[in-house]
């Protein structure tokens, strides 16, 4: 009797976990961009995966200033959902930086940041960050795309170029096309730099792309 008992609140626990974990998505990309002084701009980008051992977040921060020019912080970690709240726990954190866009990215530093831990409320596709040590100011993102694909935000677009940026870019470097996620419309892929994309620019504004990276043609072709 004592077995079936314990039995029952088991199941009933993974099945409230599970609830839990389902009610928000996962994997998502999430994205916010803010405008500075001088017209300069500050873009971020999380991204929430799940496998069989655990629930893990990378987190972008795209930055330009005159004096730095361009920055690129990565941090990476595990994060738990419990009811409408996510606790991220950070692993690593890199710092990466190059005076023009088009170049690749240069590894500045690599730091300790296993201090950091970010609370984060989720209500109606956003989401709200609070890091619990004030390292970061609070700030809120937007969910975007939910799914595996590669999901780049437009971070500069007139009658010459389009460059989009975000999280795992460079995965896709086999892939011919991108689509925009509003239209569905295919867009060639001109090159792949790190963490940005460049596309054949297009007469309509674009904000999100989604790149799928090819399936190998081959065993050897996997393996490289």
């Amino acid at each position: 009797m004592k077995l079936k008992f314990i039995n029952k609140i088991f199941i009933i626990f993974v099945l409230n976990l599970s609830f839990e974990i389902l009610s928000f998505p996962i994997p998502s990309s999430w994205f916010g961009e803010w405008t500075l002084v001088n017209q300069s701009k500050i873009y971020r980008q999380v991204q929430f995966l799940s496998n069989q051992e655990k629930n893990k977040f990378t987190f972008y921060e795209l930055s330009f200033n005159e004096i730095r020019k361009w920055e690129e912080l990565r941090i990476q970690g595990t994060f738990e959902v419990k009811e409408n709240i996510l606790t991220l726990k950070v692993e690593k954190c890199t710092l990466y930086g190059k005076k023009d866009i088009q170049k690749r990215w240069a590894l500045l530093k690599s730091f300790d940041c296993d201090h950091l831990t970010w609370e984060a409320k989720f209500l109606n596709n956003q989401i709200s960050l609070t890091e619990k040590n004030n390292a970061f100011e609070n700030f809120d993102l937007n969910l975007v795309y939910k799914g595996n694909a590669t999901v780049l935000k437009v971070i500069h677009q007139d009658a010459q170029e389009l460059i989009a940026w975000g999280i795992e870019a460079k995965k896709v470097y086999k892939a011919q096309f991108g689509k925009d996620l509003t239209t569905a419309k295919q867009i060639p892929i001109l090159s792949v730099r790190d963490s940005t994309i460049y596309f054949q620019t297009q007469k309509i504004p674009i904000q999100y792309i989604e790149v799928f990276q090819p399936k190998a043609k081959s065993f050897f072709e996997e393996s490289n």
